[in-house]
């Protein structure tokens, strides 16, 4: 997956110090008028979640390409089941991709982190909404 998306962060990103790219950040956050804390709201979460791939990931490209298959994914399953939320379990994917990426990625796809107990779960639910269960599968990008 690293072809264009590499010559892009070569010309681009790899030439930023990390003040330039932190810069770059708030101004895009304050450009989509969504606030730099931590956001409850999905639409915010989602704006955060593109703000910081695009001036933090080593491989953008490679963060919206999941995003997409993710919510693809996601979509098909509750559309097959009924159903109208999920709880994410992506730990197989995490594991192949890496946690910066699948974090973003989530958010970007709607999926929010939430504080259950002692864990935290990605889901698609904003409060105490039934959810059914979602693996995402480990060969999830090449489907």
């Amino acid at each position: 997956m690293k072809g264009t998306n590499q010559r892009v962060k070569e010309m681009i990103l790899e030439g930023l110090s990390r003040g330039e790219r932190s810069k770059l950040h708030v101004a895009m956050l304050g450009a989509l008028d969504v606030p730099a804390k931590r956001s409850i709201n999905i639409k915010e979460m989602q704006r955060q979640a593109l703000c910081e791939a695009i001036c933090w990931s080593d491989h953008p490209g490679d963060v919206f390409l999941l995003a997409e298959q993710i919510d693809a994914f996601i979509y098909a399953a509750l559309f097959e089941a009924n159903a109208v939320h999920a709880e994410i379990d992506a730990e197989a994917l995490r594991n192949v991709v890496g946690a910066q990426t699948m974090n973003l990625a989530l958010k970007m796809a709607g999926v929010i982190p939430v504080q259950r107990d002692r864990c935290i779960v990605w889901t698609t639910a904003t409060g105490d909404e039934h959810t059914m269960a979602i693996s995402l599968p480990i060969d999830l990008l090449e489907r």
